[in-house]
C-alpha cells in the first residue's frame, strides 16, 4: 500500500482525541472499510482516556452480492470487544439513478434512529480529507454551489474526527497496526460521479498540478466553511426580526428590504434562502437566491422557483403560490424535495 506522511506529521490518535468530548456516548458508523475500522479501533483503544461509551451502526445497502459479508465482519469486530452492534439490511431502489442519495438518506436516518433510541450523544463517521476534497470537486464539476463537510454538525449530532486526515495516511496507519478491513467493490464503479472524481480527476490534478492536492483542497474547503459560518452569523438577527411577521405580508416585505440594505449581496442571498427554506424544504443556492433578492427588492414583478413555487408582488406584499394554489400566511413546512 502507498504510505503517506502528512506535512504536519498529524497523528490520527491525536486528531480523534482532540475531536471527541470526554465522558460521552457515541455511535460509530462502521461500513467495514479502512476509514471506519481505523476510527473504531482507535476509539476502542482510547476508551479509558475518553471515558466514553461506544456502540456501532452498520447499514447493509443490499447493492452488492457480498454485502452481507461486510455486515458479518462488522458484527465480529464489535463482538470481539463486547461493543453493541446495530445493523440494518436495506432494500435498494430498482434504478441506479439517485442511488447515492438514497444510500446517504438511509444511513443517516438509521444512525439517528439508533442514537435517539439508545440515548447516545453523538454519531461518529469516518469521512476523511479525500472525501472532503472529492465533495468539493464534485460540486464544482456539477455546477452546484460549493459547500463543505464540517468536522462537527451540531444539528445532526454528528462528528467527523478524521476529516483532516488523508486516506493514504489512514491506510498506512491500518497497515502498520495490522488492522483488517473490507474493500467495497462499488468504490471502483465509474457510474458514480464520486468514483470518477476519485480515480480520474484527483490523480490528474495530483500528477500535473499539486502532489498534495487533497490537503490543498481540504484546507481551502475549511476556509470556505469559516466564511460560510460568518455569513450565517451575519443573517441571524435580521432573520429573527423578519420571522415575527407572517410570510408575504407588507410588514414582512418591509423588514426584508430593510435588512437587505444592511447586508452584502452574499448576506442578502443567504437571508433570502433561509426565509424560503421552510416553504421549499430545500436550499435554493446562490444564483436563484440572488434572483429572489432582486424580486423582493422591487426589480421584478414575479419569480418562478423550483418545485412549482411562485412569488408575485401583490397589495404591497408578496403572494406565494404553490403549483398555482395560494399558500396560507401561516404556511406549513413542506417535505424536503428528493
Amino acid at each position: 500500500m502507498h504510505r503517506f506522511m502528512s506535512r504536519s506529521n498529524r497523528s490520527i490518535d491525536h486528531e480523534i482525541l482532540k475531536s471527541l468530548p470526554r465522558a460521552s456516548k457515541f455511535l460509530i458508523a462502521v461500513s467495514g472499510g479502512v476509514d471506519s475500522v481505523v476510527l473504531f479501533n482507535v476509539c476502542v483503544r482510547m476508551q479509558k482516556i475518553l471515558k466514553g461509551h461506544f456502540e456501532i451502526a452498520h447499514v447493509d445497502h443490499g447493492v452488492r452480492k457480498d454485502s452481507a459479508k461486510d455486515a458479518s465482519f462488522v458484527k465480529r469486530i464489535g463482538d470481539r470487544v463486547d461493543i453493541p452492534v446495530h445493523t440494518l439490511r436495506a432494500k435498494p431502489p430498482k434504478s441506479m439513478k439517485g442511488l447515492e442519495a438514497w444510500g446517504r438518506e438511509t444511513r443517516y436516518s438509521f444512525f439517528e434512529t439508533i442514537r435517539s433510541e439508545r440515548r447516545l450523544d453523538f454519531i461518529l463517521t469516518a469521512h476523511n480529507a479525500n472525501d472532503a476534497a472529492e465533495t468539493l470537486l464534485m460540486r464544482l464539476v456539477s455546477n452546484r454551489d460549493v459547500s463543505w463537510i464540517a468536522s462537527m454538525d451540531t444539528k445532526r449530532n454528528l462528528i467527523r474526527p478524521l476529516l483532516r486526515i488523508p486516506r493514504a495516511e489512514i491506510e498506512a496507519y491500518a497497515e502498520k497496526q495490522g488492522i483488517e478491513w473490507r474493500e467495497d467493490s462499488t468504490n471502483s464503479d465509474q457510474h458514480f460521479l464520486r468514483n470518477r472524481v476519485r480515480h480520474t480527476l484527483l490523480p490528474v490534478l495530483a500528477r500535473h498540478f499539486d502532489p498534495r492536492i487533497v490537503e490543498s483542497l481540504s484546507e481551502r474547503g475549511r476556509a470556505l466553511q469559516l466564511v460560510d459560518e460568518a455569513v450565517d452569523k451575519a443573517v441571524e438577527k435580521p432573520l429573527l426580526k423578519i420571522r415575527v411577521h407572517k410570510l408575504g405580508t407588507k410588514e414582512w416585505l418591509s423588514a426584508v428590504v430593510k435588512a437587505f440594505k444592511t447586508l452584502s449581496p452574499g448576506g442578502s442571498s443567504r437571508l433570502a434562502e433561509q426565509l424560503l427554506l421552510p416553504v421549499l424544504g430545500f436550499k435554493l443556492g446562490m444564483k436563484k437566491s440572488l434572483d429572489v433578492v432582486s424580486f423582493l427588492s422591487g426589480k421584478e414583478l414575479g419569480i418562478q422557483l423550483p418545485s412549482g413555487l411562485t412569488l408575485r408582488r401583490s397589495k404591497g406584499g408578496v403572494e406565494v403560490k404553490d403549483n398555482g394554489k395560494m399558500l396560507p400566511k401561516e404556511h406549513t413546512r413542506r417535505k424536503k424535495a428528493k
